[in-house]
């Protein structure tokens, strides 16, 4: 993608690229890549960083438990930086995706960092529908 593409976009191309993969069966490996390799340039006080975050944790969840776990931390990093901020919850949920990649886990590893992902949510963030009270 150009280099003066707004980061914003180039998350949105990846993020539809991964989409159509998905529906016609391609690997999606090479465009989750990408999109980290974006991740990693991009600032986390960005609201959509939390969306793109949970997106790539919900693609990476049967496949690479740990590795999405890294993703739904950042989000929970950024929810609480938002909560802070009193800015609104939304609607979608870190504690939503945690069970998936529990869904993916294989090993001893993949279990053990998935309890110590688990740990790090207080009861609210585990809470599924944070917005009903």
């Amino acid at each position: 993608m150009p280099e003066t593409m707004e980061l914003k976009m180039k998350f949105a191309i990846r993020m539809k690229q991964i989409s159509i993969f998905n529906r016609i069966g391609k690997s999606v490996k090479e465009l989750l890549d990408k999109i980290e390799l974006l991740l990693l340039v991009a600032d986390t006080q960005e609201p959509f960083i939390y969306d793109v975050s949970l997106y790539v944790a919900s693609q990476l969840a049967l496949i690479s438990p740990i590795n999405a776990n890294a993703h739904i931390l950042r989000a929970l990093r950024i929810s609480q930086l938002s909560a802070n901020n009193q800015e609104d919850v939304d609607l979608i949920h870190p504690g939503t995706i945690i069970w998936m990649t529990a869904a993916g886990v294989q090993n001893a590893l993949q279990l053990d960092d998935w309890l110590s992902t688990l740990l790090k949510f207080s009861d609210f963030q585990l809470f599924l529908y944070p917005w009903k009270k």
